[in-house]
């Protein structure tokens, strides 16, 4: 894609940029600054030409960043009132590539 600035909502779609289906998640996947890939959910799809994401970008995205467009996310409802720590293990040992992968992981607890 292009470079998308931060606040940015609208993707134009440059050569070798895969076009997501509206309601997809993408992910940019920023190999400079890992903490700065974002993950963003598709309103709508202009074509083959662009693409507009639910929220604008936290940080500005640059052309050379990858979009992967088969992001996936997965929510737990787990009862951990008894736990005082938890962890989380991503394995990707079994997919036969070298693959990065990339999760983020959010514990939101009730007061």
């Amino acid at each position: 894609s292009a470079d998308v600035a931060a606040g940015g909502t609208t993707v134009v779609v440059t050569s070798g940029t895969s076009i997501p289906a509206r309601g997809d998640t993408v992910f940019w996947a920023n190999t400079v600054t890992a903490s700065s890939s974002e993950w963003m959910r598709v309103l709508s799809v202009a074509g083959t030409v662009s693409f507009v994401i639910e929220n604008g970008l936290d940080v500005g995205q640059d052309s050379d960043t990858n979009i992967f467009t088969q992001a996936e996310q997965f929510a737990l409802a787990l009862d951990v009132r008894a736990a005082t720590r938890l962890r989380v293990v991503a394995n990707n040992n079994a997919s036969g590539t070298t693959q990065a992968v990339y999760f983020r992981v959010a514990a939101i607890t009730e007061a």
